[in-house]
């Protein structure tokens, strides 16, 4: 039983060794989300994940990277013998990582493969907001639903309630090249004065000061 096992190992070493490695070709462009404009000087990666003795490892080796021209537009081609998904990965300073995961039968060593990708500026807002006059007023903090993107702050649904007397900073991530709208309530007791704000926000970190 053991020698059978052992001739079968060896036959399928064979084989994965004897495959000839297919070619791929692709292109495509790489854009920035909110304004379709092509980002230039991305740097586009391509691994794949290989099939060895009949299964997938479980990590991704790199085949070929790309640098995008002035329009966003890249090209590449290489050699894969075997593997079930390849992974393609964009980057460049001032943007977030985009990644796409592309199974290998999506694409073809036949035909010119295309994969147009889209990213995100990477901005950071960061607030510092003060109340030293009011122990008895509560501020709201809330955002509009359209600044999308924003984590950890800018749950428009429910907001952010700061309550007596505070000084606090904090920070949250946000999408680039928009404009994020949000509103600042101050609640006192009998009324409340709602202050309407925005920041056009590109990449990078944006500090906002509100002082009451």
């Amino acid at each position: 039983m053991r020698y059978i096992i052992f001739i079968l190992g060896l036959v399928l070493l064979i084989q994965v060794g004897c495959k000839k490695p297919s070619r791929y070709e692709v292109s495509g462009l790489v854009t920035e989300f909110y304004s379709a404009a092509g980002v230039a000087g991305a740097e586009v990666e391509v691994s794949y994940a290989p099939i060895g003795y009949g299964s997938v490892s479980g990590g991704y080796e790199k085949v070929a990277t790309a640098i995008c021209d002035a329009s966003g537009a890249y090209a590449l081609s290489f050699d894969v013998v075997s593997t079930a998904t390849f992974r393609v990965r964009v980057r460049k300073d001032g943007y977030l990582l985009a990644e796409e995961i592309v199974h290998a039968d999506t694409w073809s060593t036949k035909d010119q493969n295309q994969q147009d990708l889209v990213m995100y500026k990477s901005g950071l807002l960061e607030f510092h907001l003060v109340n030293t006059t009011q122990p008895s007023a509560q501020l709201l903090l809330s955002f509009s639903e359209n600044s999308v993107g924003c984590k950890g702050c800018c749950d428009y649904q429910q907001g952010r309630l700061f309550e007596g007397l505070f000084d606090t900073t904090f920070s949250c991530s946000v999408y680039g090249n928009q404009l994020i709208e949000y509103k600042l309530t101050r609640i006192l007791p009998g009324s409340a004065i709602p202050e309407e704000h925005s920041v056009d926000v590109d990449n990078g970190t944006y500090r906002i000061e509100h002082h009451f």
